[in-house]
């Protein structure tokens, strides 16, 4: 129900004239489009892989503010899949993420960290110029599982000795052997 409308831009938006249209925006991107994610994600072994993207919708509104004035609000959807590394396999896993959340706007950083705290909403200092694809690639890092595994890894996992595919630890030489030789007898 979200539509791309072309007068407004992704990467400079006017917050203002964003919302006193109701505007809606949507696009799906590849995760290569996002530099900060694309650092923390495994490239998988066959390259591109279209099962990896992020779709977001992204609706702009006025509603009443605390003090009665009408503020600026945008409401975010978000569907992504990422490939990160099983923490117990070390396969690539694909992590799904979806979330929809909605942001207030005020005059300031002092003002929107005060009231930060006490919103359900997140608030957000008002600027002329907005970057969305910045806003949801944060939110995407945040989204992130630190220790990211499958539910159920592919491949059973090789944990004992008694697995015939186990291998042993190289034995690594003693590194003061070679002062055994140096001692002497007394």
């Amino acid at each position: 129900y979200f539509y791309m409308s072309q007068e407004f831009n992704t990467l400079k938006l006017d917050l203002q004239a964003f919302a006193n249209a109701g505007a809606m925006l949507q696009d799906m991107h590849d995760i290569e489009v996002f530099p900060r994610l694309s650092q923390e994600l495994p490239r998988p072994e066959l390259g591109h892989h279209e099962d990896y993207f992020v779709q977001w919708a992204v609706a702009g509104t006025l509603e009443q503010g605390p003090d009665g004035s009408p503020q600026v609000w945008l409401h975010l959807k978000l569907r992504a899949c990422f490939p990160m590394t099983c923490q117990r396999c070390l396969d690539i896993v694909g992590i799904p993420i979806s979330f929809d959340h909605s942001y207030r706007f005020v005059a300031t950083e002092e003002q929107a960290d005060l009231e930060d705290e006490e919103s359900i909403e997140d608030v957000l200092a008002f600027t002329q110029h907005f970057n969305i694809l910045e806003l949801v690639e944060d939110e995407v890092l945040m989204a992130l599982p630190l220790l990211p595994t499958h539910d159920t890894c592919p491949k059973p996992l090789k944990t004992e000795v008694l697995d015939k595919d186990f291998a042993e630890p190289e034995k690594k030489p003693n590194p003061f052997s070679v002062l055994q030789g140096l001692k002497t007898k007394s």
